[in-house]
């Protein structure tokens, strides 16, 4: 004996997915009513960003070069120069986003003249 029973095909229940139409949330769990920056304008803002280090590290580096010029011979050599203008690089890429961070709020130099704003 065979027993059958109807069966009706149905698809699968969709996931409730609680934060799907919400905008923007933030890490503890509030929704922002802000639009998101686009891609374009973010890399435009690091690109000004890095143009605006470049400069600065530029300007950096020619002044640590005239003071290392002004010194006598012998008391500078070529690898203390370069260790130096190493580490003036490095804390120029390094200390500008953390001095924009703690002292702008975020708000970079491309940040702000692309217009985006941080949340």
């Amino acid at each position: 004996m065979v027993f059958t029973v109807p069966v009706r095909a149905q698809p699968p229940a969709r996931a409730v997915d609680r934060w799907a139409d919400a905008g923007l949330v933030s890490g503890e769990a509030v929704e922002l009513d802000v639009r998101a920056a686009r891609l374009g304008s973010r890399v435009l803002a690091l690109l000004l960003d890095l143009l605006v280090q470049a400069v600065v590290a530029l300007v950096l580096t020619s002044g640590l070069s005239m003071v290392l010029v002004a010194l006598p011979v012998g008391v500078m050599d070529g690898a203390l120069s370069g260790a130096l203008q190493t580490l003036l690089l490095i804390l120029v890429l390094v200390g500008y986003p953390v001095l924009m961070e703690r002292f702008a709020g975020g708000r970079t130099v491309g940040k702000l003249a692309v217009g985006l704003r941080v949340v």
